[in-house]
């Protein structure tokens, strides 16, 4: 299910258009007139997509909609409004689509259907906090994530993020195809491109980014059962 967020002015047109999201799957987590709510759940939790009018009271739909990429840069942007003269800026923002009022119900449904399909590829989100607040990461992003004292290091597509959790918490915060491969590190299965000789009790773990974890040798049996089991899932 789609997490989803309304800032709309129009109280009657802002209830319809929850309902009907509703009923169409997403869950509506914020659902007001302006953008003060929205700020207070963009540090809180994560969003699919964001439903936003245009002309609001306070912030603008488009500054809002700029909050948001900063915030939660995965986040689809859908506008609904009665102003045509900002899709220029909307497009500017990857927007998933630009609507002008009045709404057009199946066409919204369609856009619904294309950003319920790029989640279901994209994958897991996993929530870590850093010094500078509450990020969301696409777990497939993720190729491992190394101790750093008390805290992590998280190596991903877009670079390293330290983050406030123990590895410990982190591997309970990934899914089936991540495994600690060692006290020092939690890997992603799918990333690793070539295991090479280390040290005496270690194998190298190489990545797509050209980054090295380790593998204990002690563990590389269940490393290998690990493998096969994605390999033959895949397969199916």
């Amino acid at each position: 299910m789609l997490r989803g967020v309304i800032v709309e002015d129009n109280r009657c047109f802002r209830e319809m258009l929850a309902g009907l999201l509703a009923a169409w799957g997403v869950e509506i987590v914020c659902c007001s007139e302006t953008g003060r709510e929205l700020e207070a759940v963009l540090s809180s939790c994560h969003l699919d997509v964001a439903f936003l009018d245009i002309g609001l009271p306070g912030r603008s739909g488009l500054e809002l909609a700029r909050l948001i990429r900063r915030k939660l840069p995965f986040c689809e942007l859908v506008f609904i409004t009665s102003h045509p003269e900002y899709i220029r800026e909307a497009v500017e923002l990857y927007a998933a689509d630009y609507i002008v009022k009045p709404l057009d119900a199946a066409r919204l449904k369609q856009t619904l259907g294309r950003i319920m399909h790029k989640a279901d590829d994209a994958g897991r989100i996993v929530p870590v906090v850093t010094g500078e607040g509450r990020y969301f990461l696409r777990e497939k992003d993720i190729y491992f994530v190394e101790a750093n004292r008390n805290k992590v290091t998280i190596h991903c597509r877009q670079g390293t993020l330290e983050a406030s959790h123990s590895l410990k918490e982190m591997e309970g915060k990934l899914g089936q195809d991540f495994f600690r491969s060692s006290r020092f590190y939690i890997v992603n299965l799918n990333r690793i491109t070539a295991v090479k000789p280390y040290s005496r009790t270690s194998y190298g773990l190489q990545f797509a980014d050209g980054k090295n974890a380790t593998l204990s040798k002690k563990l590389y049996g269940e490393f290998r059962r690990r493998i096969k089991k994605i390999s033959a899932e895949r397969s199916v």
